[in-house]
């Protein structure tokens, strides 16, 4: 509430946002000028050594499996990106207690695993996507993507952007069309494709 971040603003010598967006929440509705007191601190993830050899044609979805992640564009899309692409493979990791879409013999959903093993499977595909459709305060997958060599495509929402250092991984809308068309395209070019990923790669700099 208002009234909580007015307290928070008179008794903390410091204040730290996870993203940009955080910080503009934060004084949405505040007559406070942002200072030398407020700072964004992205949290990082300590990135690999060396860029993966042995990557595969692997789609990757990490998050809870619902609208609000935008899963059900997801499903559309690259449900029929593999029915198109047999060489390639769809991978979801996370799960939904309240769960409304219907499961899609393309996608292979791993349920709830283990960060490390999270990191694995980042390691191991070629593209990781977050198409949320809230307003993500801020998102982790970008960052763990790029950290093992997956390049990542997401929404316009919230924060998500602010840690991407390739703008071509950002939908201009998150329809299952506009995803579909972008899988595609990497998909047509593979040079193209290793090129991002090793730009996202070489560029991350969120390394614990």
């Amino acid at each position: 509430t208002r009234k909580e971040k007015e307290y928070i603003y008179k008794h903390c010598d410091k204040i730290f946002f996870l993203s940009n967006w955080i910080k503009e929440q934060f004084f949405n509705d505040l007559k406070i000028a942002s200072d030398t007191n407020f700072d964004v601190f992205y949290p990082g993830v300590q990135k690999i050594s060396v860029f993966p050899k042995n990557k595969k044609n692997i789609i990757l979805f990490s998050g809870k499996l619902n609208e609000s992640k935008g899963y059900n564009i997801f499903i559309e899309a690259v449900s029929r990106f593999i029915s198109n692409n047999k060489n390639w493979e769809a991978i979801a990791i996370g799960s939904e207690s309240r769960r409304f879409i219907n499961k899609n013999k393309n996608i292979t959903e791993l349920g709830q695993i283990s960060h490390s093993h999270v990191l694995k499977m980042m390691s191991e595909c070629k593209i990781a996507v977050a198409n949320s459709t809230w307003e993500e305060p801020m998102g982790r997958l970008p960052i763990e993507a790029a950290s093992r060599g997956a390049f990542p495509i997401v929404s316009k929402s919230g924060g998500l952007t602010e840690t991407l250092s390739v703008d071509f991984s950002i939908l201009k809308e998150n329809t299952s069309e506009i995803l579909y068309k972008k899988l595609q395209y990497l998909k047509n070019n593979p040079k193209k494709l290793l090129g991002l990923q090793k730009k996202v790669f070489n560029n991350f700099a969120l390394s614990v």
